[in-house]
């Protein structure tokens, strides 16, 4: 819908570890340490070091998910395209995006501690 510009700084994700996953039939909400979140309205891709590139894309509702296998673990690194890909690398070698797919909607919201940024 808005993209991220080139103002957002991802490296404010770095060392952040995920605590909790939630699901409801409409959203994917993690919620990550130092009052982090990520709400997801759309789509996702959650890659282990397996999939060689062959992780597929998830749209809601999600029916079934592998997303509990980064609970614990921190963000090594983080990339923000400005046209709204929010791609994360995880400690355990997993990785996870989300997108601005969705023109005329919401894709995900982004709460990094008071600050709301609505993709």
């Amino acid at each position: 819908m808005y993209g991220l510009g080139p103002w957002f700084d991802s490296s404010r994700l770095v060392g952040c570890t995920l605590e909790q996953v939630s699901f409801s039939q409409n959203t994917v909400d993690l919620s990550f340490s130092n009052d982090v979140s990520i709400t997801i309205e759309s789509c996702y891709v959650h890659s282990t070091p397996g999939d060689l590139g062959d992780a597929e894309r998830t749209c809601l509702p999600v029916r079934e998910s592998r997303l509990m296998q980064l609970l614990g673990e921190s963000i090594e690194t983080a990339y923000a395209s400005a046209e709204g890909t929010l791609s994360l690398k995880f400690t355990n070698g997993h990785g996870f995006a989300c997108f601005d797919d969705t023109p005329q909607y919401e894709a995900y919201r982004l709460k990094l501690g008071g600050e709301e940024i609505i993709v």
